[in-house]
């Protein structure tokens, strides 16, 4: 709702308790009187004033309810109050004036002229009196227009009040927006010489302190300079050993090549003795068989020498009785009995050689028993060295694997100890700058607590400008609380 609402809304429940005030005026004088041919005003009336008292309470038709009112007035004008032959005029002026209690024109020229048209209608049909009526035109027009005008002077009143009121307003609110605003420019100003006068008071002290501290640090940077001077040798004597530790692990790197030149090359020939190994197994395995082989021959030979050993003492057996037959003949059986001393010697001779070849079997067969011993430890022999050629063979692989992650250490152990060497060199490159740095920070820390020196008299300086600012601040704020 905005400020015109507002006083229209105002002037309604004014409106509104003066017409119940009528009405209950009115309702005592018909009761005092007993005229009871009115009581229609009455109900009307009570009507209207019932309406703008809703309408007043949900607050709608604010800037209608003029026009109603006048409305109805008129109506009551018209058709009740006026009489025809003799028009009371008072009421009119009367009615008209409340209308006027609203900082609007239009309410009151629409009053006029409705209810001059209406009189001058309900004159014209009535027949009443036309030089009255031209007398009551003129005063009716002339009222209107000093009420119109009224009404118009009472709108711009009401609007000029309303401009400087908000102008006002508005100035008030701009001056107490620059007063808390100066009041908060205070506190803050305020706020900020406390911290601040508390930081310079802090500042001084720190001053003096950081001078002291800088006389204890000039005296810590010359016995610095001279500590940076024996690191600068230590480092030269570890820079040498870095050199020959990068030698080292160049020569490392070469020796863990040849070590892995020489662990394939070895594995290379693990593996031909495992092969030569294996053929020689081979040939032992060939030699077993052959050697069973033999000694089944010898077998048979034997039994066949044992054989003919037989025969031979059957054969001298005969020949021992044929000689025996060849003495009972005589004279014709000596022919017999030389045959059968041969075939004896013979028999003999077979014997003999059937065991001498039994004797050389027998030795055989101890030989060959030996050998096959020995062939079996030969056999066991190769077969152990296969397996130790083998797990030689693992060795030697594993060894290889070694080698190469070793010389792949060796290679990264390098690349470290390069990338260190150039770290050293440039180590030794910056002490060198530290070193120069160190003496000229001596000298710039000479400059620094002269300057210090300078900094403590500003900081006096600063101090007593402050007690300046306190006072004016002290001012402002007395000015702000006077103004309250």
């Amino acid at each position: 709702m905005d400020r015109l609402d507002s006083v229209f809304l105002q002037r309604n429940k004014l409106l509104t308790n003066v017409l119940w005030g009528i009405i209950g005026i009115f309702t005592i004088f018909l009761v005092s009187t007993g005229n009871y041919e009115s009581i229609w005003i009455l109900g009307v009336g009570a009507l209207l004033a019932a309406s703008l008292t809703v309408l007043n309470r949900i607050r709608k038709c604010i800037r209608l309810t003029p026009y109603l009112f006048g409305g109805l007035m008129i109506l009551l004008l018209i058709f009740g109050i006026y009489d025809v032959q003799n028009p009371v005029l008072d009421v009119y002026f009367i009615l008209s004036a409340f209308l006027l209690i609203y900082p609007n024109y239009k309410p009151i020229l629409l009053f006029n002229i409705v209810n001059l048209v209406g009189l001058n209608a309900k004159v014209w049909l009535g027949g009443g009196d036309v030089s009255a009526m031209i007398s009551s035109n003129i005063m009716l027009i002339f009222y209107g227009i000093m009420t119109i005008v009224a009404a118009r002077l009472n709108e711009r009143l009401f609007v000029g009040a309303e401009q400087r009121s908000q102008e006002a307003m508005q100035a008030k609110s701009i001056a107490d927006s620059l007063l808390q605003e100066l009041k908060h420019s205070i506190q803050v100003l305020n706020e900020f010489y406390r911290n601040l006068k508390h930081h310079v008071d802090h500042s001084g002290q720190l001053t003096k302190e950081i001078t002291i501290g800088f006389s204890e640090v000039a005296k810590g940077i010359e016995s610095q300079a001279a500590s940076i001077t024996d690191i600068s040798d230590t480092i030269q004597e570890s820079h040498r050993d870095v050199q020959m530790m990068t030698d080292s692990s160049e020569a490392m790197k070469r020796l863990s090549d040849q070590t892995v030149e020489a662990t394939v090359t070895g594995n290379e020939q693990v593996q031909k003795l495992n092969d030569q190994i294996s053929q020689v197994n081979d040939i032992f395995q060939d030699i077993i068989v052959e050697v069973k082989e033999l000694n089944e021959q010898i077998m048979k030979i034997d039994e066949m020498s044992n054989t003919i050993g037989e025969i031979a003492n059957q054969t001298n057996l005969l020949a021992l009785n044929a000689a025996i037959e060849a003495a009972r003949a005589g004279e014709h059986g000596q022919g017999f009995a030389v045959v059968s001393t041969e075939v004896r010697k013979l028999a003999e001779h077979s014997r003999l050689s059937t065991e001498s070849i039994s004797n050389i079997i027998k030795e055989i067969d101890v030989g060959m028993k030996a050998l096959t011993e020995k062939v079996a430890i030969g056999n066991a022999a190769v077969s152990e060295s296969m397996i130790s050629s083998s797990e030689s063979e693992q060795v030697f692989h594993r060894i290889a694997m070694d080698a190469r992650e070793v010389s792949a250490q060796a290679s990264e152990v390098e690349e470290k100890s390069k990338s260190f060497r150039a770290s050293s060199n440039s180590i030794v490159t910056e002490v060198a700058s530290i070193s120069s740095v160190t003496e000229q920070s001596t000298a710039a820390v000479q400059q620094i607590m002269a300057s210090m020196d300078d900094q403590r008299a500003m900081v006096e300086e600063i101090i007593k400008s402050f007690n300046e600012l306190e006072m004016l601040i002290g001012k402002l704020t007395e000015f702000t609380e006077f103004t309250e």
